[in-house]
């Protein structure tokens, strides 16, 4: 398996977080924006990039992104590990030092 600092196929870099614009744009994230993904297993920070994903998905990288799915748990008639998971996305705000 080669994994590449920016994705040939689509020019994500390897902490993109793929999501529809309708997504972006509804809660007020831009391209570039931090955003960080919550699941009950775990976090991920990356950057938000606008790519053509059907709206109310995700896509990220693994294995950065790993830490979001729930050790063990299988897709119950493959009994492939589930490489999916249900997140919250936070936009994170910088916070300006005024000191």
């Amino acid at each position: 398996m080669v994994q590449r600092e920016i994705d040939p196929l689509n020019g994500a870099a390897r902490r993109d977080v793929l999501m529809s614009s309708e997504d972006a744009e509804s809660m007020g994230i831009s391209p570039g924006d931090r955003v960080r993904l919550r699941s009950e297993a775990g976090a991920f920070e990356g950057r938000a990039r606008i790519a053509p994903i059907h709206p109310g998905n995700l896509q990220v990288h693994w294995p950065e992104a790993g830490g979001l799915l729930i050790p063990g748990k299988l897709d119950p008639v493959s009994l492939e590990p589930d490489y999916n998971a249900t997140v919250v996305v936070e936009k994170i705000v910088e916070k300006i030092d005024a000191g």
